[in-house]
C-alpha cells in the first residue's frame, strides 16, 4: 500500500512555520490530483491546528471541461461542509482585450482573486498545490529563459500570506495518495499537450534528461532550488539595504531608483536591485532580456522608454530610472472660473482677482516662481482654459523678446517624458499664459497702469518633477 502522505507534509509545514493553531486558510482548488491531495490533507489537519478551511476555485472558461470542474469542486466543498467561493472569468476575452498568455493572464486573476478573498473573508492564508516537480520544471524552464540566482530558487515553500504544504512531494506520491485514499480528481487535458514551454518541459525535456543523462533528475532540481533558496536569504538583506538608499518614489505612482547611485553598482548590483523593484511593483518575473534592456536604458540617452509585458514599462528620467504600469497620462480641458478652482489629477489650480495693491510682486513685471503668477486683468481675455499642451504649442516668455516652444520649456524644465502631458497650460481666448510652473508669458506683464491683478497658483507640481520655491501655494 503507498505511503500515508501526512507525516512527511505535516513535517514539511511544520520545517517553513507554514501554519499556527487558529489559521484561517483559503485552498485554491482546481480539481486536478494536487489540489484535490492538498485539501484532503489539510482537512485531516484541521483539528490539530484548529484550521478555518475555505474552498477557492477559478472558473477560467478556457476549456469545454470547466463547468464540470467547478461543478466537481463545488461538489467536494458541499462534502466536506465547507465554505466555497466559486469564481467566473472570461480569461480568453480578457486576452483579446489586454493581450498576453493564457497561462500569464489565468495566473494574475487567479491570484488576485485569491487575495480579495482572503481579505473579505478575514483568511491569513493561502495554500496552493505546487508540488516538487513543478518545482523542478520551474528552475530549468528559468535556466533555459536566463533566470539568475533569484529565478533558479524556484517556487518559494511560504510568501507572505500564500502556502505550498506539498512543494516538497513529487508528483507520483501525491497520485499514489489520491488512489489509496480513493480522492476522485479531474484531469487537465491541456497538461498533456506541448503547446507550452513548461508542458515541454514536463513531457519531452525532463523525460528526455533522465534517460540520457541522470534518473535522479527531478530530485537534483528540487534540492537545487533548495539550497539556491537558502543562500538566496543571504543575499536579500543586500538588495533590501541597495533598494532603500536608491528608492525614489514617484508622486505618479511610479517608482524611481536614484540614476547615479545605480550606474554606480556592479552588473549584479544593477540586475539584483532591478529585480527587487519590480517585485515591489508587483510586476510579473521577466527574463534576463528584459533586465538587461533596462539595463542598457539606464546607460543610454535620457527620455527613453523600454515597454516590459503586462503594461510594465521603464524610463529613463533626468536624475532618476523610473518603472512603472500603465500607459501615458493625460488629461482633459477644464475652463477656469475666476475666482475659481480645478482639479487636474493631483494638481489644484487656483485663479484669484485681487487689487494690484496685494500683488506679490516686488518689482513689476518679475516671475514669481513656479507655484505661482500674476498677470494684469485687464489685459486677458476670457475664458480662461486649462489644458495639456499641443502639438506645436508655443508662448512669448517673459523678457525673452521672442516665442519659444513649449516642447522645449519642459525639455528646459527637466520634466520627464511620461509626465510632460500632464503639466498643465493655462491660456486665454489670445493664447497661452503660463506654461504652469515652467514660464509665463509675457503678455499681461504687470506694469503702472494696472488696477486688477489675476493670480494663478497650483499646488502640487512636485509631483511632474517641478520643485516649488514659493513656500506655501495656498496662502492669505
Amino acid at each position: 500500500m503507498s505511503k500515508d502522505l501526512l507525516p512527511e507534509v505535516r513535517s514539511f509545514i511544520a520545517e517553513h512555520n507554514m501554519l499556527s493553531r487558529g489559521d484561517r486558510v483559503l485552498v485554491a482548488v482546481s480539481g486536478g490530483p494536487d489540489s484535490t491531495a492538498l485539501l484532503h490533507l489539510l482537512y485531516r489537519l484541521r483539528e490539530d491546528y484548529r484550521l478555518a478551511l475555505h474552498i477557492f476555485h477559478l472558473h477560467h472558461g478556457m476549456r469545454a471541461e470547466a463547468d464540470m470542474d467547478a461543478a466537481f469542486v463545488a461538489d467536494l466543498a458541499r462534502r466536506l461542509e465547507l465554505p466555497f467561493h466559486g469564481e467566473r472569468r472570461n480569461i480568453l476575452q480578457m486576452i483579446q482585450e489586454s493581450g498576453g498568455s493564457s497561462q500569464l493572464t489565468a495566473r494574475k486573476v487567479r491570484y488576485e482573486l485569491a487575495f480579495r478573498l482572503a481579505e473579505e473573508h478575514s483568511l491569513n492564508k493561502i495554500a496552493l498545490g505546487h508540488n516538487a516537480d513543478d518545482q523542478g520544471e520551474t528552475v530549468l524552464m528559468r535556466f533555459l529563459t536566463g533566470g539568475g540566482l533569484r529565478g533558479l530558487a524556484g517556487i518559494p515553500p511560504v510568501r507572505g500570506k500564500i502556502i505550498r504544504p506539498l512543494l516538497g512531494t513529487f508528483r507520483r506520491s501525491i497520485e499514489e495518495y489520491c488512489r489509496a485514499m480513493g480522492l476522485a480528481y479531474r484531469i487537465d487535458a491541456s497538461n498533456l499537450k506541448p503547446t507550452y514551454l513548461r508542458n515541454r518541459i514536463r513531457l519531452q525535456l525532463i523525460p528526455y534528461l533522465e534517460e540520457e543523462y541522470n534518473p535522479r533528475l527531478r530530485e537534483r532540481l528540487a534540492s537545487l532550488a533548495d539550497i539556491l533558496r537558502g543562500e538566496g536569504k543571504l543575499l536579500e538583506e543586500l538588495d533590501r539595504e541597495l533598494y532603500r538608499v536608491l528608492a525614489r518614489p514617484q508622486r505618479d505612482g511610479s517608482l524611481g531608483l536614484d540614476l547615479e547611485g545605480f550606474l554606480a553598482l556592479s552588473t549584479s548590483g544593477q540586475r539584483r536591485v532591478l529585480i527587487y523593484a519590480l517585485e515591489k511593483l508587483k510586476a510579473p518575473r521577466f527574463d534576463a532580456d528584459h533586465i538587461e534592456n533596462v539595463r542598457a536604458l539606464a546607460h543610454g540617452s535620457r527620455g527613453k522608454t523600454v515597454h516590459l509585458p503586462g503594461g510594465f514599462w521603464a524610463a529613463r528620467d533626468y536624475e532618476v530610472l523610473a518603472l512603472g504600469q500603465g500607459g501615458r497620462k493625460t488629461f482633459q480641458a477644464r475652463n477656469l472660473p475666476v475666482p475659481g478652482m480645478v482639479a487636474i489629477g493631483e494638481l489644484w489650480i487656483r485663479a484669484d482677482l485681487i487689487p494690484v495693491e496685494k500683488a506679490s510682486i516686488g518689482s513689476l513685471g518679475k516671475e514669481l516662481g513656479e507655484s505661482c503668477a500674476e498677470f494684469d486683468w485687464d489685459a486677458i481675455v476670457p475664458p480662461l482654459v486649462v489644458r495639456p499642451r499641443a502639438l506645436g504649442d508655443r508662448i512669448e516668455p517673459l523678457g525673452l523678446g521672442g516665442s519659444k516652444k513649449v516642447k522645449d520649456i519642459l525639455i528646459e524644465g527637466k520634466v520627464p517624458r511620461r509626465l510632460r502631458e500632464m503639466v498643465p497650460i493655462i491660456a486665454d481666448a489670445e493664447g497661452i499664459l503660463w506654461v504652469g510652473g515652467l514660464r509665463r508669458s509675457e503678455r499681461g506683464r504687470i506694469g503702472e497702469g494696472t488696477r486688477r491683478v489675476l493670480r494663478l497658483q497650483i499646488e502640487g507640481l512636485e509631483q511632474l518633477g517641478i520643485q516649488a520655491r514659493t513656500g506655501e501655494v495656498f496662502g492669505p
